[in-house]
């Protein structure tokens, strides 16, 4: 017995259908630093350690919780050291649901998140990333934080999409 109904499966399958053809496509509304830091109440550094996806409860959506060690926190504060990010989309068996412009975060990922305190479908506290992709930078073995996988719909040149960490956390940190 399986705890996702087939009417959620076909739903999650169509949705990976549709996005892979192209036909479901967002765009962002452009978001500097300083604006993703006034509207994170935490933004962390840290190391991704472990992802699981699972459909929610109804089966309508895939969803990913990332389980992500704390190293250091620029902005707000965590009682803890690891906390848990969920984020749209992930592979549940054969089934995969991409969700255009939101954040991806893997295993062994080295990353900067602004973040907003939730609750899961299931009504378990997480963290969720401000301003969908553009709230999730890599840190390269460079010392520059990078970000990706968005469109933006007006001057993107407010985005930091490649920024040195240590400017990364200054104006996290500063900002007001």
């Amino acid at each position: 017995m399986t705890p996702f109904s087939p009417p959620g499966r076909a739903t999650a399958a169509l949705l990976t259908l549709l996005m892979s053809a192209g036909i479901a496509h967002a765009s962002l509304v452009p978001l500097s630093t300083e604006d993703l830091a006034r509207s994170a109440p935490l933004v962390v550094r840290g190391t991704v350690e472990e992802t699981r996806s699972r459909f929610t409860p109804d089966g309508s959506l895939i969803v990913t919780f990332s389980a992500v060690r704390v190293e250091e926190t620029y902005r707000g504060s965590h009682p803890r050291r690891r906390l848990v990010v969920e984020t749209e989309g992930g592979e549940v068996g054969d089934v995969g649901l991409v969700v255009t412009d939101a954040a991806v975060l893997k295993e062994g990922d080295r990353v900067v998140l602004f973040l907003a305190p939730g609750r899961s479908a299931t009504g378990r506290s997480v963290y969720r990333v401000v301003g969908e992709a553009q709230g999730a930078y890599r840190v390269g073995d460079d010392g520059v934080a990078r970000k990706d996988g968005f469109h933006v719909e007006g001057d993107p040149s407010i985005v930091d999409f490649e920024i040195p960490l240590a400017d990364l956390a200054r104006r996290a940190r500063e900002a007001r």
